[in-house]
């Protein structure tokens, strides 16, 4: 509120109790019974015309002063609204730069990882490793790219992680079994979820792999069985669902092979 016309207004309420207490002291010393009746109209008259302009005076600044504090109040929540609209703008702005930095990166560490393992393998055998340290430098690019997108949403992260578990199995990475099986779960779970073939299959040879539940592992040597038997899959993922399936049973001859051996259990 401006104190300006606080002032104005304090003022013309001091006059106002002024001029009430002149009047009250003149009528209580004149003589009011020696004046005629015209005499007294005339004074009350006056008087209730200065005592009109007075208080139209008043009521005007009272107005204005209202309008002012009105006013006043109007700008600063008006202020306060667009500050607090404007701090969720800049917040919001700030998530959603960082989601597109975390998902450009992501995807670029991923598709360098892809192709950096695509190239590490044979091209008359697809599962079979030509350069296992080039292979090695791309799982570290695809963990790269799944550690980025993991923070932008489920089909990203998801298709990293597939990427990820499946050259993991091919490079036959047996010093992370234990996260990897528990990434195998959590894509078996949502491939299941959204009916995508490709990363059950890599799931299920994952947990058929490194899994030692036999319920679990058995559900995912039937699922794998089914896909290669399954015409509406392509000649690449059949032969992609029979290399995790050999994979496994080449790793029970091994452990039947370590176990019948002298010396074993």
């Amino acid at each position: 509120m401006n104190k300006h016309l606080i002032g104005i207004l304090l003022k013309i309420i001091g006059f106002i109790l002024l001029t009430w207490i002149a009047a009250f002291a003149i009528v209580e010393t004149s003589d009011i019974a020696d004046l005629g009746t015209t005499d007294l109209i005339s004074i009350m008259f006056g008087a209730a015309s200065l005592a009109l302009f007075v208080f139209s005076i008043f009521i005007a600044l009272l107005a204005i002063v209202g309008w002012q504090a009105v006013k006043d109040i109007i700008e600063e929540r008006v202020e306060a609204a667009t500050q607090e609209r404007v701090k969720l703008l800049k917040a919001e702005t700030t998530t959603r730069v960082e989601t597109l930095e975390n998902e450009l990166r992501g995807r670029a560490f991923s598709a360098m990882g892809y192709l950096l393992a695509e190239m590490s393998l044979s091209q008359k055998e697809p599962f079979e490793v030509v350069d296992r340290d080039r292979l090695s430098e791309a799982l570290v690019l695809c963990e790269k790219g799944y550690n980025f997108l993991r923070r932008v949403g489920p089909g990203p992260e998801f298709m990293s992680l597939n990427n990820f578990v499946h050259y993991s199995l091919i490079y036959d990475d047996v010093e992370r079994t234990g996260f990897l099986l528990e990434q195998a779960r959590r894509l078996k779970v949502g491939a299941q979820e959204h009916n995508v073939g490709h990363v059950l299959m890599t799931a299920c040879g994952a947990i058929l792999r490194y899994g030692k539940e036999p319920n679990e592992i058995s559900e995912a040597r039937e699922i794998l069985e089914g896909i290669t038997q399954n015409t509406n899959y392509s000649d690449k993922k059949r032969r992609e669902a029979k290399f995790y399936l050999d994979l496994a049973s080449s790793m029970t001859v091994e452990l039947s092979d370590t176990s019948t051996a002298p010396g074993g259990a």
